[in-house]
């Protein structure tokens, strides 16, 4: 898959089981979010349409490059509150990419493709974010 064949992103974080963040953008601008990374979520879910151009800024500053990268990272150090990492782009069915990242909130050593992730992730949430809080 290609990211011009990119129709969704799903992201989620879960925290100790409990959900942190779940976000869901799809190509025609339609937005599903609940959360903001940090639990307990004291936001709402909220489902509606934001500019489609958050879309296509997010997805363009990722490497496609790493798509090849898809799988699930257990990390053996899993210091802290348990933490899972997944993003999902789906593309025309049955085609996706995922990645899953499993540690911990004090674990030290992560592989760079877990802090690309993470700024992957910040980035969806500071695109959505004024369009959240209103």
């Amino acid at each position: 898959m290609t990211k011009d064949q990119i129709k969704k992103i799903r992201i989620e974080i879960l925290c100790d089981g409990q959900p942190a963040l779940q976000l869901f953008l799809h190509k025609d601008g339609t937005m599903e979010r609940y959360g903001s990374g940090s639990i307990p979520i004291k936001e709402d879910f909220v489902l509606g349409l934001i500019d489609k151009k958050i879309f296509e800024q997010l997805l363009s500053n990722f490497d496609e490059k790493l798509l090849d990268n898809q799988g699930i990272y257990d990390h053996n150090d899993k210091a802290g509150i348990p933490i899972n990492y997944s993003l999902i782009f789906l593309g025309q069915e049955p085609n996706f990419i995922s990645y899953e990242f499993r540690l911990g909130t004090e674990t030290k050593k992560v592989t760079p493709l877990l802090t690309y992730i993470d700024k992957f992730v910040n980035d969806a949430v500071s695109l959505t974010d004024e369009w959240y809080k209103k």
